[in-house]
């Protein structure tokens, strides 16, 4: 229950968003952790699924290098004196088709991958067989045979490369690196023994038209400048494998043999096909011969591929941690809002119910019970119940206040009605007074009129008389309002006429009141002088709210009910005064309702109620209305 305008904001509604902020702020500060941690897991997931799709080619790369190899050997008939790791070209054809079938699965099944590789990959395998086919029906030369699969290879590694500058996170880009520059070293070294293999058939010596000694040259600038980036970039986890290859390359002295071969026009042939042949041995725990990059791709490979599973298993676990985390932390805080609201929420409401049932219920029946004690009896000194509720914070301090309020109310009631016991009594005790001397007078009034046969002084008596008639009408009116029954009552049945000539009596100006079409009817005689006494009110309240000298109007006339026979009669008292508003009138006839408390303005409106108490008594409906001939009330 609020006594205040406007909108009514609950109680829980205001303490929900009070500490709806700690949580909310909460909420946001742990979804934000959990959304950092969701887009760095997914960030190191891409950043793996690009890396895979980096190194991915690489082996069909260095499969097609092998294949190219192997190719070249048989048609120089050099298979004998280079020995490879592979067996032969069927088992070098079989590596290759296995690595582009798998190339083809990973561009399938990846987006990263289908937009890299889809460029080299289209028609690479008809263009292999094809190629095949030439090769062994020995219509293709040996260096065109050479240069188309270096465009195979070329495609391949450019698209490798691509794919390894899409790579942001630096480790992994480091890893991604060195597997692509293996692969190109790899392919340069072939391309450099694939320069000097002319010159060993020559038997040892460079051509005088330079004609050689032009791709020697140009394969060991490629072979030398990818040695100085590995060399460079084999740094931290890469720098162990980095440092093998480094040393297994300089005890092999490749690029020594073509630089000593450029300067002296001769090669040693057998150094070649030794430093180019696979031993089955290792150099400084590494594979000799062209498989030295291999093997340090591999062990890129395998240090790439363990931090990218250790990476994205750290970021799903804090990922997962954190959601975790967020969670037991949103329902730790949340069961803390509730704990906190509830201890809040149920003493206010326990207070609330008891408050608005004391304030609606029990306090206004005490108070009730004090006000309806009968006169003579003592006053009644209920008790309440105080509210009861189980805190000891401030909400207990609010209910002990409410109980000492609720006791001064107790308090104040049986005071207000002792005191109103007291006034009650001094105006039933002045209006008996007041009767008792005015029926006197009345009697000593009368006698003199019957005894007086002078005019002037016979009028000056009924003057007389009159004034005190007015004056008896005020005593018994004082014991209306004090609520005590007038001993001064009519036996028999009364005819309503004469109701209303006493009720003209009772009136000042009743000269100015013009009775006329009053139909017969009788009253009963307990209820004749109130009727009169309320007629009077009515007629005088007229009276004084009409223009001097117009005529106030009373008649009377039966009505119909409607139709259970309830019929009723209707005593009509109009005026042609000033009128009412429409909000004038209304509280008029709540007050003459006895609808309203006569204490909230007694002395203005006292003929209102005195005529809407005596209206109760004999259940008579006292109403105004606005006139229908014009001006004035009815």
């Amino acid at each position: 229950m609020s006594t205040t305008a406007g909108w009514r904001v609950p109680i829980n509604v205001k303490l929900l968003a009070v500490l709806a902020v700690p949580v909310v702020g909460y909420l946001v500060i742990a979804s934000a952790a959990v959304i950092r941690a969701q887009v760095h897991a997914n960030r190191i997931r891409d950043q793996a699924s690009v890396v895979k799709t980096a190194v991915g080619p690489t082996s069909l790369t260095t499969s097609l290098i092998d294949e190219r190899t192997i190719t070249v050997l048989e048609a120089y008939g050099l298979e004998d004196e280079l020995t490879l790791r592979i067996g032969g070209l069927a088992e070098a054809r079989a590596a290759t088709d296995e690595q582009l079938e798998s190339l083809e699965r990973l561009v399938a099944s990846n987006d990263a991958a289908r937009e890299t590789y889809t460029e080299a990959v289209e028609g690479l395998g008809d263009a292999i067989t094809a190629l095949r086919q030439e090769v062994d029906a020995g219509t293709a030369d040996t260096d065109t045979t050479f240069e188309r699969y270096g465009e195979f290879i070329t495609a391949l590694l450019d698209a490798s490369a691509a794919a390894v500058e899409d790579v942001s996170d630096a480790e992994f880009w480091q890893g991604a690196k060195l597997s692509e520059l293996a692969t190109r070293q790899k392919d340069a070294r072939a391309l450099l023994v694939n320069a000097l293999i002319p010159v060993s058939l020559n038997e040892g010596g460079l051509t005088d038209d330079n004609e050689q000694a032009v791709p020697i040259i140009r394969a060991l600038s490629a072979y030398e400048n990818r040695d100085g980036a590995i060399s460079e970039l084999s740094t931290g986890q890469y720098a162990q494998p980095g440092s093998v290859l480094v040393e297994a390359l300089e005890a092999a002295d490749l690029a020594g043999l073509a630089r000593t071969t450029l300067e002296t026009n001769q090669l040693d042939s057998q150094r070649l096909f030794d430093v180019a042949s696979y031993k089955g041995g290792f150099v400084y725990d590494a594979p000799t011969g062209d498989y030295i990059h291999d093997w340090f791709r591999a062990q890129v490979v395998e240090i790439l591929d363990h931090n990218s599973a250790e990476r994205v298993a750290a970021a799903d676990r804090r990922l997962r941690d954190h959601a975790v985390g967020a969670t037991i932390g949103l329902v730790v805080t949340a069961v803390i809002t509730f704990l906190v609201s509830r201890s809040i929420l149920r003493p206010l409401r326990t207070l609330t119910a008891q408050v608005i049932d004391t304030a609606t219920e029990r306090l206004p029946a005490a108070v009730r019970q004090i006000q309806a004690t009968p006169l003579g009896e003592d006053v009644p000194w209920p008790a309440l119940p105080p509210v009861d509720v189980t805190t000891s914070d401030e909400v207990g301090d609010v209910a002990g206040a409410f109980n000492t309020m609720q006791q001064s109310a107790l308090d104040l009631a049986v005071e207000e009605a002792m005191l109103r016991r007291h006034i009650t009594d001094s105006l039933v005790t002045l209006g008996q007074r007041n009767q008792s001397l005015l029926a006197r007078q009345l009697s000593f009034i009368t006698d003199l009129e019957r005894n007086e046969s002078d005019p002037d002084t016979l009028a000056d008596l009924y003057y007389l008389d009159h004034l005190a008639v007015r004056m008896r009408r005020n005593a018994e009116l004082l014991l209306v309002l004090a609520g005590v029954d007038p001993p001064r009552k009519w036996v028999g049945p009364t005819p309503v006429a004469d109701v209303i000539r006493a009720a003209l009596g009772e009136a000042a100006e009743y000269k100015r009141v013009r009775v006329h079409d009053v139909e017969p009817a009788t009253i009963v005689g307990s209820a004749t002088v109130e009727l009169s006494h309320l007629l009077a009110e009515l007629i005088e309240n007229a009276l004084v709210f009409s223009p001097p000298g117009d005529v106030v109007s009373v008649s009377g006339h039966h009505r119909r009910g409607d139709g259970n026979g309830d019929d009723y009669y209707v005593i009509t008292v109009q005026d042609s005064g000033v009128g009412m508003t429409p909000e004038d009138m209304e509280q008029a006839n709540r007050r003459l309702a006895a609808a309203e408390s006569f204490s909230i303005a007694p002395s203005k409106y006292m003929g209102h109620y005195i005529a809407g108490k005596l209206a109760a008594r004999h259940d008579i409906i006292a109403r105004l209305h606005p006139n229908p001939a014009g001006e004035g009330v009815v």
